[in-house]
């Protein structure tokens, strides 16, 4: 639809402008249209427009769920040899550099940006340090999840639902070998939401009633992610009786 109403206005003889560029590109980006989204960017900087950040981080965020990491890069130096202070990275734009530099695996990138960030006057948060501990759980990188949470919890971050949403989501990726050491950090988090988890992948059966009492006090948008990591959590330990008990305690 978007496509159409641009073909549409071209050819009754309107040309984009500012906003309409701004519409455009996030509309392709978050449909994943990678080529039409870096082909409007293009033309708008073709055609004068001024730039800002927010278009920067729309691409930006894009580039992070598709894996185009060259394309970040780039746009990351052009925002910074900007001459437009609108065009200057901020704070999104740092947390997705953080986020693309540990898809990658390189975590001294990871960890240089987070300093960069903090230089630059954006304090990192819960946000920048649960999206290197998430990327870093699908490389099977449990030994720098744990280093970052420590980093975060001994910054005196206030450990936050999203913070123990993302350890317990990290624990689904676990062996056995690694459950025990991040299980550690959710304690430290969350001493209670670690005593459900050991217990789900334990000998103790009778964990409902907690798992119930947890979801309760949970905040909305957090109880569904906390019952689906606990879910994923049993079915990856073999447990399959205790998921399906999950899914009826998530469901009521």
């Amino acid at each position: 639809l978007v496509s159409s109403l641009h073909k549409e206005m071209m050819e009754a003889g309107f040309s984009p402008n500012r906003i309409t560029y701004r519409a455009l590109i996030t509309a392709y980006a978050r449909a994943h249209w990678a080529d039409a989204a870096f082909h409007c960017f293009q033309q708008m900087k073709d055609s004068g427009c001024e730039l800002d950040s927010l278009i920067y981080n729309v691409l930006l965020n894009m580039c992070l769920h598709l894996g185009m990491v060259e394309n970040a890069f780039t746009l990351l130096a052009e925002m910074r040899i900007s001459h437009s202070l609108n065009c200057k990275p901020d704070y999104w734009t740092y947390n997705s550099m953080i986020a693309i530099y540990a898809y990658t695996g390189d975590v001294h990138g990871a960890q240089k940006m987070l300093n960069d960030m903090a230089q630059a006057g954006y304090e990192p948060d819960v946000f920048s340090f649960t999206s290197l501990i998430q990327e870093f759980a699908k490389l099977k990188r449990f030994d720098d999840v744990v280093k970052i949470a420590d980093q975060l919890l001994q910054a005196g971050v206030s450990p936050e639902d999203r913070l123990c949403e993302c350890l317990l989501s990290v624990l689904t990726h676990c062996t056995r070998q690694d459950f025990d050491k991040v299980v550690a950090c959710v304690e430290r988090a969350d001493s209670r939401l670690a005593l459900v988890a050991q217990m789900l992948v334990g000998d103790i059966e009778h964990v409902m009633q907690s798992i119930q009492a947890i979801l309760a006090e949970s905040p909305k948008n957090v109880k569904k992610a906390c019952c689906n990591s606990l879910t994923d959590l049993c079915w990856n330990f073999d447990f399959p009786d205790r998921a399906h008990k999950l899914l009826n305690v998530g469901s009521t």
